[in-house]
């Protein structure tokens, strides 16, 4: 991702009734040199992660769905 795809995506959220962030184990707490959002603005989390007992630094989407 460049900082191109980066303001596109800032823009769909920013436009967006409903955030689905679809993501696996392995995304979960890595550094990326450009910020596309926050877990606040996630609606629904999609991910093979289960919920309980899991840091997500204080802040929790609304929604979890594991799969």
């Amino acid at each position: 991702m460049d900082a191109e795809d980066a303001q596109i995506k800032q823009r769909m959220i920013a436009r967006s009734e409903q955030v689905l962030l679809l993501t696996d184990r392995s995304k979960i707490g890595l550094k990326m040199p450009y910020r596309v959002g926050s877990l606040e603005e996630v609606d629904v989390l999609i991910t093979d992660l289960e919920s309980e007992g899991n840091d997500w630094g204080g802040i929790r989407p609304r929604r979890i769905q594991r799969v």
